[in-house]
Order: structure tokens, then C-alpha cells, then sequence
């Protein structure tokens, strides 16, 4: 009974949080220019496909690639016109 138990623990903590899908990649510890004017800002920026899905401290949700950004700057949804 207690490996039963051990099992559906370890399978229920695996399991991402309710309504937070499996982000495709998180980029981690980026510098983010949001382009509003406000101070840039240290996050991680989750990405779903090719749509940012979340900003901010992404530490425990599952990725399907983790990229180290430290030092980069990331600018979610800046568009270059050149």
C-alpha cells in the first residue's frame, strides 16, 4: 500500500499545475526590455511555440528546453521595422 502511495505522490507532483501547459522553452535570468519605458528587468521569459506564454520566475515549471540568458536581453514582442 505505501509503494502505491509512493507512486501516485511522485505522479501527482510531476504533473504541471491546473491551466499552466508544458512550456516549450523557458530562456532563464534574461534582461527584459518590455518596451513600455519602465526599467528593464531580470525574468524568465516562457515561451509556448512562438508565443510568449509567461514572464517572470518560471524556476518551477516544466520546460521542454531551458536556455541560460544571463547577460542577454530579451525584448517580448518588439518588432524591428528595418
Amino acid at each position: 500500500m505505501r509503494l502505491c502511495t509512493l507512486f501516485l505522490a511522485i505522479g501527482i507532483a510531476a504533473m504541471p499545475a491546473a491551466g499552466q501547459p508544458v512550456l516549450s522553452v523557458v530562456l532563464e535570468n534574461a534582461t527584459v526590455v518590455d518596451g513600455t519605458g519602465a526599467p528593464s528587468f531580470v525574468a524568465d521569459v516562457g515561451l509556448q511555440g512562438d508565443r510568449i506564454a509567461a514572464v517572470g520566475n518560471l524556476t518551477g515549471r516544466r520546460a521542454a528546453a531551458r536556455i541560460d540568458a544571463r547577460g542577454l536581453v530579451v525584448a517580448p514582442g518588439f518588432i524591428d521595422i528595418h
